[in-house]
């Protein structure tokens, strides 16, 4: 596994990791400061992206994120499609 992003919480599996990510120095609106508390599940690190699930509340079912790291100290979350 070519680095590691911060998890805490996390267990590994052959293949898939789960536990909670914080993502700090969030932007919403002009607030460059805003920490996000991530729990997941079923991740998998590929060298640039992790991507994860999250449960939906109410039984809703689930939603696949991928974080992609740009540049040393930078990544974009977004929706996966797979």
């Amino acid at each position: 596994m070519p680095g590691r992003l911060p998890v805490s919480g996390d267990r590994a599996s052959s293949s898939t990791t789960t536990g909670t990510l914080i993502l700090l120095g969030m932007t919403r609106g002009d607030d460059d400061r805003t920490t996000l508390r991530v729990p997941f599940r079923d991740g998998a690190w590929d060298g640039t992206t992790l991507s994860f699930e999250t449960v939906l509340p109410d039984g809703e079912g689930t939603t696949r994120w991928a974080l992609r790291v740009t540049a040393p100290g930078k990544a974009t979350l977004g929706a996966s499609g797979g």
